[in-house]
């Protein structure tokens, strides 16, 4: 079964991170997969939006700073396949998309555990710790964008044109 995950969203820009579709290619399986879920919240178990003090045994949230512009502004959450394996015997490639339609610019962390029982070659070393550390410089910018009519109707919160580096 796929190893336990975290994913850490730090929402940069205001408005709703979810919605990314989670999906699942086993065996070198192409797209369309055959496991696509409907949102990055739904596939921890968090519907209708991820909940502070929302953690159980299997899956939740463990970190979440507040409201940021009426959404999460930080967030971690954890799910464990612990009771619901997804089998694989060659490969497996999982996936989660940015915001609805992979429209989001917000910093996303994720870590998925691997457990080796089997002999293997060395693996190659860790990259530096200074490396491997988030973004340092991200900031949340504060701000009222305008949704274009089009934008409305897909249900993305805003143009990503408007979304430009403040560096």
């Amino acid at each position: 079964c796929p190893p336990p995950k975290h994913l850490s969203v730090h929402n940069l820009y205001g408005g709703w991170w979810g919605e990314g579709d989670d999906m699942f290619m086993i065996d070198g399986e192409k797209w369309p997969p055959d496991l696509h879920g409907t949102g990055s919240e739904d596939y921890f178990s968090q519907a209708w939006g991820s909940q502070p003090h929302n953690a159980f045994l299997y899956n939740g949230v463990s970190y979440c700073s507040g409201a940021h512009r009426g959404f999460n502004e930080r967030i971690t959450m954890y799910r464990f396949h612990i009771l619901d394996p997804i089998i694989f015997h060659k490969s497996i490639r999982v996936s989660i998309e940015h915001g609805h339609a992979n429209d989001r610019c917000d910093d996303y962390s994720s870590v998925a555990y691997w457990y080796q029982d089997l002999p293997h070659k060395p693996f190659p070393p860790f990259s530096k710790v200074e490396d491997r550390l988030p973004r340092p410089d991200a900031t949340v910018y504060p701000m009222d964008l305008p949704i274009p009519p089009k934008r409305k109707a897909s249900g993305s919160p805003i143009d990503p044109a408007l979304l430009k580096s403040r560096g």
